[in-house]
């Protein structure tokens, strides 16, 4: 694909906009929730996030020849920022600075309240598993840890919400994952009875109806910031890319 964004942008499904860019082909999008950061089977998808075919074993977007490699991905309910880039060696490249550790996100979520210190650190070891050909996590006791893997998120409260007397108290937190779990934030929430709002799979499923009709029905978890620095032909490169906050 050409490095202009706008070539790309009649693949794009609706509400997918590039958010930054750089001279390598990388490329920011924001990801609304409800789309796919892939298809979840070979072909074509409307739900997903650009309307091409898709290769899993390369794991790219591809159109004719052009190829967007995906950098990154975000639980189809989960709204904010997917990477993506143009060129196979600026993918490896890329990759490696995740594998390293060379990458800060920030997510945000609205969850049910609980009083913990203003900031901390939750750690926990998880374990991938297939339920009902679903992927799930959980929680493992930390002296089965070769079962599993750890997971570890800084957090940050940034707000307390009030809705009314008789609905419970919210919070706004920032998380910073330092680990990439599957569907780690959701989980380790959960686990601390602080489960983020809209969750179908992990959340508080009578207060998620309870408040559909005042907050509108998603999950409210997004990733709102990442920043990165990666070796390329001999040079290191930075890139950063913000959304605005949705709640």
């Amino acid at each position: 694909m050409s490095d202009d964004p706008t070539h790309w942008e009649p693949f794009m499904a609706p509400g997918v906009p590039v958010v930054a860019v750089d001279p390598n082909g990388v490329v920011a999008l924001y990801k609304p929730c409800g789309i796919m950061s892939m298809p979840n089977r070979l072909g074509r998808c409307r739900r997903a996030l650009l309307n091409l075919d898709y290769d899993p074993t390369q794991r790219c977007y591809q159109n004719n020849r052009e190829k967007f490699f995906l950098l990154n991905r975000l639980d189809t309910p989960t709204s904010g920022i997917v990477l993506g880039c143009t060129s196979l060696p600026v993918a490896k490249a890329i990759r490696q600075a995740f594998a390293a550790g060379h990458v800060r996100k920030e997510y945000r979520a609205l969850v049910l309240y609980r009083s913990l210190s203003q900031q901390g650190v939750f750690r926990d070891v998880l374990q991938k598993q297939w339920l009902k050909g679903c992927v799930r996590s959980r929680r493992v006791e930390p002296k089965l840890h070769l079962q599993g893997t750890l997971a570890i998120t800084r957090y940050t409260l940034v707000r307390t919400i009030s809705l009314g007397s008789d609905l419970p108290i919210l919070a706004i937190y920032q998380l910073q994952p330092i680990t990439g779990r599957t569907h780690q934030l959701r989980v380790q929430c959960a686990l601390r009875q602080m489960p983020i709002i809209g969750d179908q799979t992990y959340g508080d499923f009578k207060l998620n109806r309870q408040l559909a009709s005042i907050l509108g029905k998603r999950l409210y978890l997004q990733s709102c910031a990442i920043d990165l620095e990666y070796r390329y032909q001999g040079r290191s490169f930075q890139f950063s890319a913000r959304v605005p906050y949705e709640f």
